[in-house]
Order: structure tokens, then sequence, then C-alpha cells
């Protein structure tokens, strides 16, 4: 099992300018360039949510077709979180039942421990595109006229 820190993304590290071609795996794929298509298993809702998530993540060249599915499993989530809360809007979150010997005991409905899983889900799909308040440094637009090459490359650096 790999332990420490994720790896970001070549993508990240060029539109943060911390790229170093020294450091970077060349056998690495690179993103396509080509916008994401939404993936077939979205409806309704989620269809909404991809467009919104794509339309946030194109500036920053990360709404590729490279990463639709993931775009899509995001979507999904946030229609279903959707879902779920309007359920618990319209029901509450518990319920009261009678057990086999006649007590009066309260539950929680299991749409409770779904929603809690899909914003759970949610948030760290959401992490991996840089839509959070603590992982939105790691995302930068790339500058005019900034390159890959590393500067201090002439001195051995």
């Amino acid at each position: 099992m790999a332990t420490g820190r994720k790896q970001k993304p070549r993508t990240l590290k060029v539109l943060q300018g911390t790229f170093r071609k020294d450091r970077a795996n060349e056998a690495a794929p690179e993103p396509s360039a080509v916008v994401a298509n939404a993936p077939a298993f979205l409806s309704g809702r989620a269809l909404v949510w991809f467009g919104v998530l794509c339309a946030k993540l194109s500036p920053l060249g990360l709404a590729s077709e490279t990463f639709e599915e993931t775009l899509g499993l995001l979507a999904a989530r946030l229609a279903e979180i959707e879902e779920l809360e309007r359920f618990i809007r319209e029901n509450g979150r518990s319920y009261t039942t009678t057990t086999a010997q006649g007590d009066v005991m309260c539950r929680p409905y299991p749409e409770v421990a779904m929603l809690n899983e899909a914003r759970r889900h949610a948030q760290s799909l959401a992490a991996e595109f840089g839509l959070t308040p603590a992982s939105i440094g790691r995302v930068g637009r790339q500058q005019k006229g900034q390159s890959d090459e590393n500067p201090w490359g002439a001195f051995g650096g």
C-alpha cells in the first residue's frame, strides 16, 4: 500500500508553475485537450451537474475527456446529494417504529447514512480537481508566456 502524499498530476504542476522536467515521468500519458462529453451513465440532474463542472474546470484545462468518467462520477454524486437532501427535507432525518416488545423507538432513515457517504465521496472527487478550499491552492491558471522549461537548467538545477 502506498504511503505519503498523493502525487500531483502533471497538468496541475504545469498550471501551478512547479513542473520540472528533471522530475517528470517521460512515459506518463498527457491528458487529452478535447473537452469531456457526458458519460452515458448520466441522466437528469447529473447531466446538469456535469455541465456545471465542465464550465468551472475548462478555464483550468481540467475538463478533459481523459477525466470524463471521474467528472461523471462527481456529477452523479452531486445529483444524488440533491435527491437525498430533498428526501430528508420532506421526511425528516428519523422515523418512529414499534419494537417487538411494544416499545416505541426512533431510528434514522437509511437515506441519512447514504447522504453522508455521498457527501464524503463527492468531497474527495472534488478535491481531485481542486474544487475545495483546501485543494484550490494546488491548481492555478497557467500564465501567459509561462513555459515548461526549468529556468535553472543551464546551471544544472
